[in-house]
């Protein structure tokens, strides 16, 4: 088989926006024959085909690079073995001579697959392989998990992309050995923590979660840490809303003990090291490109981030068998498009998403099926329906709304057809928070298809709303939010702009209710007050304006 181009960039939830500042998500139950009844429907298929051959165009230049990788794994782990061994001690040496045992056997698995593109790969390895050495003469080194690697010219994100406060790739000299404190020795032990297809049920479990800066990756984050997971995070840290909020966020988790290396997922070689140093037992996508309307002026980081970026970091886990982790991913409630029915089930049909965002999401569980049914992933797909909560992002509509009204701004609140009210199935971020964690409690192991594994049942794709299941129109809304802020908003009814948003959302959890003993327990307006609450003290005397001045893109 082919191997899948290896692409790059970030990932993560969101939902059907507002105005294209209200994010949301969700999941749903297993898709089973229904959904793949869906994927091979013409129109599936054809835009499944058009996303990749775009992404492909797009990141083309790294995929040599990863040929170089894959190729040269045995080089590359004697090389980083030996440096290890020196940094961390006998300890760490024992683990690369493991990891690098297990890398000898995926080779020799992958061999027959490969081999009708070896050819061109082991070109392209010398090609680039001679690039390199004469880069590493002049070039200027940049510092990956505690070493020097030479930065090749055009590695760096687009002048399209919003803009990360670290070049490509970032990792203090520090970080190799802080990813192994987070880690807290999960990989000493083989039988206690690398098999996680022998994984006990109250036996710690080791997370890399993806989108640690963001909301919904911070309280999920923070919440696995609290209940005696190990967690690492990555998390790119782009401008596209202040980056202040972000900090914040990172500051409280580096004090739970959660530590984040800053990269780019388009960096193969630092996911690849952070993979070497601690055998995730789940892989937590919760990084992304979020923002409906953003996603129409700048398509290029949506497909980057949101695509390229899942793609990317599937390969890196798919290459870590026998030991492949379960995969957890934000899809969003915005694959629904113009979806009539309602309350939206997860086995409606998603094949017309109203927004490129819905697209790249829809992409995404796509991939996600195909990575289940070639390699044995288990993967989960959440459908988050408009979260909302303290520390929430500066782009949604609920934050601009609290801004506004603070400073005695007016505000935008958008209508239908026909002046029809706008309505949200608005989800208080605790509530998700477990929702993805029983998500990830309840995933099967991921099996690698092999000799050993011939016969067996393979991991459920599965797919699972979150929502609070009691849509509240947009005016109601703002009628709770200023009950809490004590102050009156000036209202402003203009049409919905057509750039993808949807009119209503509404929650089936049905199925997250059945598998996951998922339930909703935050009203809107007890959810409202802890935001108002947490609102007002973060922002008090002038703190913080950055955030209270951004206007969403």
């Amino acid at each position: 088989m082919p191997r899948t181009p290896t692409l790059l960039g970030g990932g993560g939830g969101g939902g059907a926006g507002l105005g294209g500042v209200l994010g949301g998500g969700g999941s749903s139950r297993s898709g089973g024959g229904l959904f793949r009844l869906k994927l091979s429907s013409p129109l599936c298929i054809a835009a499944v085909m058009s996303v990749t051959f775009f992404v492909y165009v797009f990141s083309n230049s790294s995929s040599s690079a990863i040929h170089q990788h894959h190729n040269h794994n045995h080089h590359r782990l004697q090389q980083q073995q030996q440096q290890n061994s020196r940094r961390f001690g006998g300890g760490a040496s024992e683990h690369h001579h493991r990891r690098h045992h297990r890398d000898e056997v995926d080779n020799f698995e992958d061999d027959d697959e490969l081999h009708d593109d070896a050819h061109s790969s082991r070109n392209s390895y010398h090609r680039n392989h001679h690039q390199e050495e004469e880069e590493e003469g002049g070039g200027k080194s940049n510092t990956i998990l505690g070493r020097e690697r030479t930065k090749k010219k055009g590695s760096g994100a687009g002048s399209s992309l919003p803009k990360s406060s670290v070049s490509y790739p970032k990792a203090k000299k520090d970080s190799a050995s802080l990813i192994a404190q987070s880690c807290n020795g999960g990989n000493s032990n083989d039988d206690n923590n690398n098999n996680n297809n022998s994984e006990g049920e109250d036996q710690p479990k080791v997370f890399l979660v993806t989108g640690t800066a963001g909301f919904v990756g911070y309280h999920v984050a923070t919440k696995l840490k609290e209940r005696g997971d190990y967690v690492v995070g990555l998390d790119v840290v782009n401008d596209y809303y202040p980056q202040g909020l972000k900090r914040a966020r990172l500051k409280e988790l580096n004090r739970a003990g959660v530590h984040t290396v800053e990269a780019d997922l388009n960096d193969q070689e630092t996911l690849a090291e952070m993979f070497s140093l601690c055998t995730f037992t789940h892989v937590l996508h919760l990084a992304a490109q979020a923002g409906v309307r953003y996603a129409a002026k700048n398509p290029h980081a949506y497909v980057h981030s949101n695509v390229a970026g899942f793609v990317s970091l599937m390969e890196v886990a798919v290459r870590q068998r026998p030991f492949i982790p379960r995969v957890i991913f934000a899809s969003s409630s915005s694959v629904y498009g113009l979806n009539t029915k309602v309350p939206f089930s997860e086995t409606d049909m998603t094949d017309s998403p109203a927004s490129l965002y819905a697209a790249t999401k829809k992409s995404d569980e796509l991939l996600a099926h195909t990575y289940n049914a070639i390699h044995g992933v288990a993967v989960t797909a959440l459908r988050f329906f408009t979260v909302y909560g303290p520390l929430g992002r500066p782009d949604m509509a609920y934050f601009s709304f609290a801004n506004n009204i603070v400073k005695g701004k007016p505000i935008k609140i958008f209508t239908g057809p026909g002046g029809s009210e706008l309505a949200r199935d608005f989800t208080y971020i605790d509530d998700v928070a477990r929702g993805v964690i029983a998500s990830c409690d309840t995933s099967e192991p991921s099996n690698t298809p092999s000799e050993k594994t011939a016969g067996k049942k393979k991991p459920k794709f599965r797919v699972y709303n979150l929502g609070n299941t009691h849509p509240v129109t947009v005016s109601d809304f703002v009628s709770t939010l200023e009950k809490h802020l004590g102050k009156e908003a000036i209202r402003e009814y203009v049409p919905m702009p057509k750039t993808g948003d949807v009119p209503f959302t509404h929650a089936d959890v049905s199925a997250a209710r059945r598998d996951l003993g998922y339930e909703p327990r935050v009203s809107l307006d007890e959810g409202l007050k802890k935001f108002v609450d947490w609102y007002t003290s973060y922002y008090v005397d002038g703190k913080h304006s950055e955030d209270q001045n951004y206007v969403p893109n």
